[in-house]
């Protein structure tokens, strides 16, 4: 047998009938249907697993140091400068 009258017969016991519509006209199937469920399902799933994850993370946020003065670094900066030559 053929691959395309493989194909064609394959189709037939697929849909349980014969074409009606001509043979220019694709149409997704139920394995298009499947799949988009099956990716649906596992999107949910790892959604539902991050959000598990992000729920476990203890996180306290701690305030910033204030900032130094700017002529603070300015004094510090010539007291380093001094101390390397």
């Amino acid at each position: 047998m053929e691959p395309t009258a493989l194909t064609a017969a394959l189709a037939r016991a697929l849909t349980g009938a014969e074409s009606e519509v001509g043979a220019d006209v694709v149409r997704p199937g139920v394995l298009a249907l499947v799949m988009v469920l099956a990716l649906a399902v596992a999107t949910a799933l790892l959604m539902r697993s991050f959000v598990r994850q992000l729920r476990k993370i203890d996180f306290e946020e701690t305030p910033e140091p204030p900032a130094a003065s700017p002529s603070q670094d300015a004094s510090n900066t010539a007291d380093d400068a001094e101390g390397r030559a």
